[in-house]
């Protein structure tokens, strides 16, 4: 994996990670790393690992503070949790499915802000319904691991410059 942009918090978790370490909720924690710093920098297969033992709920209100024109309440219908839930179980971790979710919307998040080239650009994108996902909003397909799949399908398919 290239580290050339990474920070210097990111490279570390890569180099234990790359020493056969296995990325651990209190590694992530203790690191004081976001969600979009992980699901750039962890691969997927322990991305899939940190989903099953569930993603902590303080990483995700992190997250979620971060954001400057999506809202708390947009987010948590696409990835499917309450906002009850996240102030009810602050020391806890979510189930598999919504870290599941959380972990694909800060994966596109990231692709987006990639692609556009700002992070605001990328939230404005994920409001606006697109013409390559038949007048749907991405934020709403996030809702359901398919509607995920086309998303990021949609993303390639826009840095390629293909949108049909």
């Amino acid at each position: 994996l290239s580290r050339r942009g990474l920070t210097a918090r990111e490279k570390d978790v890569l180099s234990a990670l790359e020493g056969g370490l296995q990325i651990k909720n209190a590694l992530v924690d203790a690191m004081k790393m976001g969600l979009d710093q992980v699901v750039s920098v962890v691969p997927s297969i322990e991305l899939h690992d940190l989903a099953v033992r569930g993603l902590p709920t303080r990483m995700l209100s992190g997250y979620i503070a971060t954001m400057h024109l999506l809202k708390e309440a947009e987010v948590f219908s696409a990835i499917g949790v309450s906002g009850r839930t996240i102030q009810r179980r602050q020391d806890a971790n979510l189930a598999p499915e919504p870290s599941a979710a959380a972990i694909d919307f800060a994966t596109v998040l990231n692709r987006a802000t990639e692609i556009l080239g700002d992070r605001d650009l990328a939230e404005q994108w994920m409001k606006e319904p697109a013409l390559g996902l038949d007048g749907r909003k991405p934020i709403e397909l996030l809702s359901s691991r398919q509607g995920a799949a086309l998303v990021k399908d949609h993303l390639t398919r826009m840095d390629y410059g293909v949108y049909a």
